[in-house]
């Protein structure tokens, strides 16, 4: 039998072997939606973007007086930003007030729109209160910051919290007001105990002031609402003036460095 003639081989005809079969796609996939444009810009915006920040939050070491300090490429920006100014150099010094004036500027607003919000709510609590007592009903419990614990100065415009700011430190706090109540139990069973055991009567003394102590200083740091919510009372204030705070704040001072330490 004669052999076949062998098709012509070139540009648009493959050898019949390498041919896709009849009614099978060489492409199963399909063709590839194209991005749209749009589409492409945000994804480009979004790369960029994210370099941006990279780059502004990357670290670098700077000589800072005889030292050399660690900071990041932002802020090595704007240092140097004001160390032009502070040279003269025209740019820069607009740039400077530039920045500074944006600063206070959004400073302002975000203050006032926190005293708004604080005013807003001690004013409802205020009715809540008044409605309770007209209708003998319970008050509810309000998440932190609680609006008795909120204090503003209406000379100054100046918002103090003198308890938790949210539902996380509320939860701090109580926590660290049952250690406190733990360690003034603790201090109460251990002077029982040194009056029925002469022998280690100092020893037991001795731990038992030592918890009371514990607990003195966690209440005073953390003070109950009695406390803190006296007239006129600041807890900021009151943590610098009192010495029982400022004996917590140093020993907390000294457990921080010591978990630092290397090794």
């Amino acid at each position: 039998m004669a052999d076949k003639p062998k098709l012509p081989v070139g540009y648009g005809r493959p050898p019949v072997e390498r041919r896709f079969e009849k009614g099978v796609s060489g492409n199963p996939k399909g063709r590839p939606k194209k991005m749209p444009r749009q589409a492409a810009k945000d994804a480009l915006l979004l790369d960029f973007e994210k370099i941006i920040a990279q780059e502004s939050s990357r670290e670098i070491k700077v000589q800072d007086g005889e030292k050399t300090a660690t900071i990041t490429m932002y802020e090595a920006t704007v240092r140097r930003l004001h160390i032009d100014a502070a040279k003269g150099v025209p740019s820069a010094i607009s740039k400077v007030l530039k920045l500074r004036q944006d600063l206070e500027t959004s400073q302002y607003e975000q203050q006032k729109e926190l005293v708004f919000a604080v005013l807003e709510r001690k004013a409802k609590w205020a009715d809540m209160v008044a409605e309770s007592e007209q209708t003998g009903r319970p008050l509810p419990v309000p998440p932190a910051p609680h609006p008795d614990d909120i204090e503003f100065n209406h000379e100054t415009g100046r918002i103090h919290y003198n308890g938790p700011k949210d539902p996380q430190e509320e939860r701090r706090w109580k926590h660290v007001a049952q250690q406190a109540s733990a360690y003034q139990a603790e201090a109460k069973r251990l002077r029982k105990m040194a009056k029925r055991d002469p022998d280690i009567r100092a020893q037991l003394e001795d731990e038992a002031a030592w918890n009371a102590k514990m607990g003195a200083m966690m209440t005073a740091y953390f003070p109950s609402e009695e406390v803190r919510r006296r007239l006129g009372f600041d807890l900021i204030r009151w943590r610098q003036d009192e010495p029982l705070c400022q004996e917590f704040e140093a020993m907390a001072e000294r457990e921080r460095k010591r978990k630092n330490r290397p090794g």
